[in-house]
């Protein structure tokens, strides 16, 4: 497997989980329905601010250091 596959797959793999993240937190914030199911809902919203947060600095950091994925030796 190649190095910018490899690197490729991890980004996305980042990205989904912001975008999971993102998404549910937008229904925390905007819709009602959503809100009504939690009992719990400040830890809910915590626990999914810190994913989001979490992908984010992963794929700040990836970019920063690896715009060109490193080859990596094949086994």
């Amino acid at each position: 497997m190649s190095s910018k596959l490899l690197y490729k797959a991890l980004i996305s793999h980042y990205r989904a989980q912001r975008d999971e993240a993102r998404a549910i937190l937008e229904v925390y914030f905007n819709d009602s329905v959503g809100v009504a199911e939690h009992s719990e809902l400040v830890g809910e919203m915590k626990k999914w601010a810190l994913q989001l947060s979490e992908a984010e600095e992963v794929i700040d950091a990836l970019e920063r250091n690896f715009k060109h994925p490193p080859k990596l030796p094949i086994k």
